[in-house]
């Protein structure tokens, strides 16, 4: 659809299936213990790009993303509001801000939205991704919370 203002206009609706586990490192494992344990992740977008050629030309020009993401992990149904769609990012930069290298966001304003009645675990569990993608180290078990015993 082109519109006089801004070009080219692209609107598509994806769903995402898929299992997950907490305890997993690895998306292979994750997906099949997630299955095992029937912890299903269902993923509803709507995607609007509302320029084409800024949005392949610019990558400070993103598209918007609608939608929500249903995991009891995490609590259930939430909603996507006001996310952001680019083309094609870079993995290993998880968490850096756009334009400015070398800051990362590892908190809860990481996210595009609400995640549900008690974001604590799945704010941790982005925090620690996108801790291990900027060092490299990936976490043990127990995130390093090594028990303390008084003897």
């Amino acid at each position: 659809m082109t519109n006089e203002n801004c070009g080219t206009k692209i609107e598509f609706a994806e769903t995402m299936r898929g299992y997950v586990d907490a305890a997993q490192t690895s998306y292979a494992d994750g997906y099949a213990a997630g299955k095992a344990k029937g912890n299903a992740l269902s993923i509803n977008v709507s995607v609007l790009i509302p320029d084409l050629q800024r949005f392949l030309d610019e990558p400070e020009h993103a598209g918007t993303l609608d939608g929500e993401v249903d995991c009891s992990l995490l609590g259930g149904s939430c909603a996507v509001q006001s996310g952001v769609f680019r083309l094609l990012p870079d993995t290993a930069d998880r968490g850096q801000v756009f334009g400015y290298h070398g800051l990362y966001v590892a908190d809860g304003s990481a996210l595009p939205g609400a995640v549900g009645a008690n974001p604590a675990a799945t704010i941790s569990a982005v925090s620690v991704w996108i801790t291990e993608g900027i060092t490299g180290i990936v976490p043990d078990d127990d995130l390093g919370m090594h028990a303390v015993r008084r003897e």
